[in-house]
């Protein structure tokens, strides 16, 4: 309890007579995507890899949740181009592109999950929808070249294809209007912020 008190969590009872009350975890709204301070915990020797995107997160508690004597805390700022999914439009291209990236795919052993999670995906739609097609692209992507995830692979292909920095991104496990920032590169720090959408 401690451990998440520490992390803004406080403790509901939902049922003073019950001797053995489970506790409701609450915590004071988080902030959007937009906000302009970023964060990211990692490991102090973490060698930031070509291939993939790199993730931060508007919330510094959540960060935090990953805090270790042997990691660190980075910081950066919402840079100019932040693709945001949760515009329709956005989260709409990002649907249109992971399908045209499934469809050209032959048959490939032991994809057929991804693959029918990358549908799931563009059948759900908007930025939840997107998210998941993207995650399950990732998987595709390793097992065509019969490899380890390389985690934000596809988000870093779909960037480099559009052109732009940044993208608001759903990481797996987090709350529905919890959303975090992929980056193409390794960010600058101090970069200006702002959000854009397709026209």
């Amino acid at each position: 309890i401690a451990f998440y008190q520490r992390n803004g969590f406080e403790f509901q009872f939902p049922d003073p007579t019950n001797p053995e009350p489970i506790l409701d975890m609450i915590r004071e709204p988080r902030p959007t995507a937009q906000s302009s301070t970023l964060y990211r915990s990692e490991a102090a020797s973490y060698e930031n890899p070509n291939e993939g995107a790199i993730f931060y997160t508007p919330d510094k508690s959540y960060s935090d949740l990953y805090a270790s004597e042997d990691r660190v805390l980075r910081k950066t700022s919402l840079p100019a181009d932040v693709f945001d999914i949760r515009e329709p439009r956005n989260s709409e291209a990002v649907l249109n592109w992971v399908n045209q990236k499934v469809s050209n795919i032959e048959d490939l052993s032991g994809a057929s999950v991804d693959i029918r999670d990358v549908y799931a995906g563009i059948e759900q739609g908007g930025p939840q929808g997107a998210s998941r097609a993207l995650a399950a692209y990732n998987n595709i992507l390793a097992k065509q070249a019969e490899r380890s995830i390389i985690p934000g692979q596809a988000e870093k292909m779909f960037m480099q294809d559009f052109g732009v920095d940044a993208m608001t991104i759903k990481e797996a496990g987090r709350d529905l209007d919890e959303y975090s920032v992929a980056f193409k590169d390794v960010p600058v720090n101090k970069a200006k912020g702002g959000v854009i959408t397709l026209a």
